[in-house]
Formats: C-alpha cells, structure tokens, sequence
C-alpha cells in the first residue's frame, strides 16, 4: 500500500511538471528530474523558476509526455535528468533539437545506445544554444560513445563539458583539450586518470590556450602525475582553475606544483584537498604564498599538514591581501591557527571561508566574530562537522549575522540547541529589519541611534571592547552619532550618499 501511495504521488507529481512546462505563464528556468524533491510549493509550480523533483523516467509514456511539454516550453535554460534508459535520450533529441531556451543539459545515471546519441548529436549540431552539457555516471553501448567523441572534438559550440565517471581513453580527453577550441572548462572526476593520463593532459595543457577550468578529482595520477601537471603550468597562461582532489598526491608531488606557481601568473584557484602533503608540503606552499601573488582562491581541506605546519599556513595566509576563498576543512588546527586565520579575514576580501572539523569552540566563535567586523565582503562561513558551540559561541555568531553587510549563509553545529535556533533567527530578523530602514544608521556596539527613531542590534559590547582600530567605510552620516551610553562620535570624514556606515 505504501509503495502503491508513493507510486501515486510520483506520478502527479510528474503530471504537474509537464501541465507547468506546456503553460504559457511557466516560468521555469532550472528544472531537474532524479531524487530528489525541491522547490517552493508556496508558488507552485508553475511561479517557481527552479525545482528538483524526484520522478523515475524509465517508463516510455512518461518520456513521451516530457518530449511534448518540452517544445510547447520556451522558457527552460537548464535541463537535468536522471536515470533515462530504453532510447528516452533519442526521444528527447526531438524537443531539444529546436528549443528556444535551453543552454544546458545533464544527463544523470542514463543509458545511452547508439541511436540515442546519433539523435542527441544532430540535436545539438542544430541547436547552438546549447553550450554546457553533462553526462556524469552514464554508460554508453557499443560505438555510441565513439559517435559522442568525435562530435565533441569538432564542436565549436559547447564550452562546459562534465564526464564524471567516464569509462573514456586517455587518449581522447587529451584530443579533446587539442581540438575542441570552444572548451572552457573541462570536468573529468573518477575517469580512472592515472600517471599516464595526466601525462597526456599535460602535454596537450601545454599547447592549450583557450581551457579556463579543469577538474580532475578522485584520480590516481600520484606525485608523477602531479609533476607532469606542474611542468604544463609553467607553460600555460590560459587556466585559472585547477582541482587536484583526493589524486594521492604527496609532499613531493605538491612540491612540482608549488614549483609551477613560482612562474604561473594566471592560476587563481587551486584545490590539493584529501592529499597528505604533510608539514614538509605545508613548507613548500608557505613558500609558494610568498612568491605568487595572483593565487585568490586555495583549498586544502583534509590534506594532514600536522598543528605545525598548518600554523605556518595559517600565518602565511594572514600576511596576503588577495584571498577571496579558503578552504581548510579537517586541517590540523592547533591554537595558533584561529588568531592567524583572524587576521586573515580580517586582512583579505574573503567571500567563501570553510572551517569543518577543526575542533572551534566559543573562544574561537568569538575572534571569527570580532574580525568579522572589519571584514565587509564575507558572504559564506562553514563551521560545521567537528566543531562544537554552546549557546555562547552561537550567540556570538548570531551577531555577526544581525551585522554584517554581506553574509548570506553560515553553517554551524549547535547539537540541536532550541536556544541556539532562536538566537540566530532572532539576529536574522533584526538583520532583515535593518534592510528595510531608509534613515542613516551606524552600527557599533549594542545600540546606535541615528535620530529618535532609528536603532538596531549590532556587536556585544564585550566584542567592541577588543577592538584596537575602528574601519570607516566612505558613506554619508550625520554630524554627530550617539551610542547608548551617550558618547558622541564626530563623523566628518565621510562623503559618500550612501544609507549606511559600517565600523
């Protein structure tokens, strides 16, 4: 009966996403059809421009019904399905060939024949709109994945390209990043890359001028792997992104790769997460940090740089202007790191950082809190896993939300505290309180007043008692701003119109 009520469901709710595509009003942009079910039910359907839904499409009736709302559709730019089998990826070339819309495409865990892929090809040789397509976990039967490679070696329109999980040759990534002049960013997770693999991509890396983003995680290709990666770089002024995640990468393979960013001046991102590079590794990237000044983005969560070296990474951080994302995740924190990290935040334009499972507690709540005050640009925070607040360092936390200008999410663990909830939906309140105020207002300590009508949480007095330095943003205040014990504060020196004064 269960399985039978479930059944049910799936198939309304299948029936609502095609009544939704074929609608004059839909105004879907992102639809995804696998396993799981998101979107906003307040709107419905039809109102919502993104969903996730969970339905099954292995039934020929249901794929034929998906092909029809798809060419009365005009609205849907990205389209990810899931397990599609039996030619359903044939019968939905059809509506893809000559939608008006869609600019990218997945396909999820499907199978796809021969004939699928002849029609899927002819769809896209016609459909120039479509730029970025993905094929993660799918099998192939017989040549379809032949017909699939020499199409895209010869494409000048697709641009992104994900084959997680691809069961491909070497030779063929290495043709496609020598042919397909179009490509600018290049997915290949778990495709079994070995030494000999990157060898290949290295050597086509070399003569590449026109790949952005390459992402090779969950491989194999190890410290000679990685030199070979290194020795590309020194030689490619194109790529910005680089992912080498969990490759078995060592000290000495960090190394070949620290050696490269000495001399590379266009790579600004790179990830060495789930490597143990250890504390002689941690060496080499504290002297890369010296030296490269383009790197903005540096990820290296879980790699065991042990207490020491994470502290020399940490200080190293702390000295750069440049950051924007860090990652450092499991990452062997000692008690110097937090200060270190502090003042990197502090220091840097950081947008993203992630502090999973280092052990944090309600004192290192309370430094991220207080150099989140001098930080303006700070959109995300993962605390996660591993760390372990109490009400007090939560409500630390709670006021960097209520304050800050730019934060958007922040992930924390709480051991499921009610008091803890409603500390942070208290701050997110007052946070959308703040948006909503026109008058002039200035946020320091418990409470500022910019006239008789006008006042908002901001950071606990304890946190503005640490502070050594106040930060003033070019914004327009009145002449004279009064705080709740009464002390006046000249504002001067500002001259920008803008609403706002942060400090």
């Amino acid at each position: 009966a269960a399985a039978a009520a479930a059944a049910e469901e799936e198939a309304q709710r299948f029936g609502e996403v095609c009544t939704a595509l074929a609608s004059a009003r839909c105004a879907l942009r992102v639809l995804c059809l696998g396993e799981c079910t998101r979107y906003d039910r307040s709107k419905g359907l039809v109102r919502c421009k993104r969903a996730w839904l969970h339905v099954i499409l292995v039934e020929w009736e249901r794929l034929r019904a998906l092909t029809e709302a798809l060419k009365a559709n005009s609205t849907l730019t990205t389209l990810e399905l899931s397990g599609v089998h039996g030619g359903g990826v044939g019968l939905l070339a059809a509506a893809l060939q000559s939608h008006p819309a869609l600019q990218r495409i997945r396909f999820h865990r499907s199978v796809l024949g021969l004939n699928d892929v002849a029609q899927l090809v002819a769809a896209l040789k016609s459909n120039t709109r479509v730029h970025n397509i993905g094929f993660p976990r799918c099998i192939f039967i017989g040549t379809a994945w032949d017909v699939l490679a020499d199409y895209l070696k010869a494409s000048t329109a697709i641009s992104e390209l994900n084959l997680y999980g691809s069961r491909a040759k070497e030779q063929f990534f290495s043709d496609l990043l020598c042919f397909c002049n179009s490509l600018t960013k290049l997915y290949l997770p778990d495709v079994r890359l070995c030494a000999y693999g990157a060898q290949m991509l290295a050597a086509a890396l070399r003569v590449n001028h026109h790949l952005a983003e390459l992402n090779i995680t969950y491989n194999s290709i190890g410290d000679e792997g990685a030199r070979y990666i290194g020795e590309a770089l020194q030689a490619n002024d194109t790529l910005a992104v680089l992912n080498l995640e969990d490759n078995g990468i060592t000290a000495k393979g960090v190394e070949s790769i620290c050696a490269a960013l000495h001399l590379n001046v266009a790579l600004s991102s790179i990830d060495l997460g789930d490597n143990a590079i250890g504390e002689r590794g941690a060496d080499f990237v504290c002297h890369m940090l010296r030296i490269n000044h383009t790197l903005t983005a540096l990820f290296l969560s879980g790699t065991s740089p042990t207490p020491v070296g994470a502290a020399k990474i940490c200080m190293q951080l702390s000295e750069r202007h440049t950051m924007t994302q860090l990652g450092l995740s499991f990452f062997d924190f000692s008690e110097e790191c937090v200060p270190h990290i502090c003042r990197a935040l502090a220091a840097n334009p950081l947008q993203l950082l992630v502090l999973r499972g280092n052990a944090l507690g309600d004192g290192d709540a309370r430094m991220l809190t207080t150099a989140l005050v001098e930080n303006c640009t700070l959109r995300h925070l993962d605390l996660r896993c591993g760390n372990t607040f109490t009400d007090v360092g939560v409500a630390y936390l709670a006021s960097a939300v209520s304050f800050h200008p730019s934060l958007q999410s922040l992930l924390i663990c709480n051991r499921n505290s009610e008091t803890g909830k409603a500390m942070i939906a208290d701050a997110i309140a007052k946070r959308r309180r703040f948006r909503r105020k026109t008058a002039t207002s200035l946020l320091l300590g418990n409470h500022w007043r910019a006239g008789a009508n006008s006042s908002l949480q901001a950071v606990p007095t304890d946190i503005l008692r640490t502070l050594t330095r106040l930060v003033f943003k070019a914004m327009a205040v009145p002449e004279v701003m009064y705080c709740n014990e009464g002390t006046q504060l000249a504002a001067g020196c500002c001259c920008a119109k803008v609403p706002t004064l942060y400090i």
